[in-house]
């Protein structure tokens, strides 16, 4: 499901399992400019399944994206994120 956060979509592609069968929301973050047009920041991040972030504000998303690309990152609460790996 692709959800519009101001200029950025959010796309939450489903779960995904890690190794030691950890599962996962794999989310997609896009940025895009006003005319539609991807800006090329486009990045993939694995979110802790017990908590799901709403995204509902472009300053939430600018927070997930300070990550590097593929993180897996757990949220300890709707406004606390935090990287399992470096």
């Amino acid at each position: 499901m692709i959800i519009q956060v101001g200029k950025y979509n959010v796309d939450n592609e489903g779960f995904v399992y890690d190794r030691q069968r950890e599962k996962y929301y794999m989310f997609i973050f896009e940025e895009f400019e006003k005319n539609d047009k991807p800006v090329g920041n486009r990045k993939i991040f694995y979110i802790d399944s017990k908590i799901i972030p709403e995204f509902k504000t472009e300053k939430e998303v600018e927070e997930i994206m300070k990550y590097k690309n593929y993180s897996r990152i757990k949220i300890e609460s709707k406004k606390f994120y935090k990287p399992i790996d470096n």
